[in-house]
């Protein structure tokens, strides 16, 4: 707020990405992790132990710990989603301003992005206790849980240009029917 104070608005908002990107770069503090973390990490296994079920793979949640046959799943803080949260809103601000998404845009896109990665990670979670239940609990562990949590970044991060895309697309498309509407009118 004081910057757009300072030096005005042109000069504000040139400027606003670059300090929103230095705030997103520092490491949240450790009073904040507790408060930040769990409720993802219960809600990841809430609603992963939920798609368990749908897809008729016996679970027992308890907290944040799922329990499927052969194998107990703890959503750890490493799982709960707030790495890809923090990971995809940083991309998002660094896509709505290479796009040069208006306000608007940048407010979608910062709030699928918190969207797109807690969807992404409990997909990550029930795929790992469906790969528990009905291949091996050894295949569910290791190499796959590090590499889904790749995969699942990469994927967020597609679906983020994309739907930033379609935006831009869209913005464009209005701005043409606009200018034509006006242009009928004159």
């Amino acid at each position: 707020g004081l910057l757009f104070l300072v030096f005005g608005v042109k000069v504000g908002a040139l400027v606003a990405p670059a300090i929103a990107l230095i705030f997103m770069a520092r490491p949240i503090p450790e009073s904040l992790v507790p408060l930040l973390f769990n409720p993802l990490q219960v809600m990841a296994a809430q609603i992963g132990g939920w798609v368990l079920e749908v897809l008729n793979v016996p679970v027992y949640l308890q907290g944040n710990v799922i329990e499927v046959p052969g194998l107990r799943l703890m959503v750890e803080e490493a799982c709960s989603g707030m790495r890809s949260v923090i990971s995809l809103l940083t991309v998002a601000l660094i896509v709505t301003y290479l796009l040069n998404l208006r306000f608007w845009g940048f407010v979608f896109i910062t709030m699928f992005s918190v969207f797109i990665a807690i969807a992404l990670n409990v997909l990550r979670v029930a795929l790992t206790g469906v790969l528990a239940h009905f291949v091996s609990a050894q295949m569910a562990t290791g190499f796959f849980h590090e590499f889904t949590g790749l995969v699942v970044f990469v994927v967020g991060l597609i679906i983020l240009y994309s739907v930033a895309k379609l935006i831009v697309v869209w913005s464009e498309r209005k701005a043409k029917r606009t200018a034509a509407a006006k242009g009928g009118r004159d």
